[in-house]
């Protein structure tokens, strides 16, 4: 699925809190997890790949998240 952060290749000076990275490559995201369609090293949550932000594909998705005060 994609999140919301712009693509770094390494996890230096990453926010440690969960926020967005939002410095680095943006026109390039990050993609997390995987899919049923593919190998099963990708399916983890801990799987990190990186598409044009404007890429469209049956297989990426995004998650709709609300926070609770």
């Amino acid at each position: 699925e994609w999140v919301s952060d712009c693509w770094i290749p390494h996890y230096k000076g990453a926010p440690r809190d969960g926020s967005a990275r939002t410095e680095g490559d943006c026109a390039i995201r990050v993609i997390r997890g995987g899919s049923w369609y593919y190998f099963s090293r990708q399916s983890r949550s801990s799987s990190r790949a990186k598409n044009a932000a404007a890429v469209k594909s049956y297989w990426l998705s995004f998650r709709v998240v609300r926070e609770l005060d």
